[in-house]
């Protein structure tokens, strides 16, 4: 369950980049863009860099495989 506005812009925002198409992808933009224009800049910074952390992670852990 989604707690917070910031944790529901994580999502989106991870969404969009690991969409299967362009049209999924756009979508979770808008919806992430929806969600940031609420949200104070440092909260959308805190997604930003939650996402970004999340990624390397993932990239980490395939490598290691």
């Amino acid at each position: 369950m989604i707690k917070d506005n910031k944790e529901a812009l994580t999502l989106a925002l991870a969404l969009a980049i690991t969409a299967p198409n362009d049209k999924k992808a756009e979508k979770c933009v808008k919806i992430a863009d929806s969600l940031a224009k609420n949200m104070k800049r440092k909260d959308v910074e805190l997604a930003m860099k939650d996402v970004l952390d999340k990624m390397i992670d993932s990239l980490k852990e395939k490598k290691d495989e």
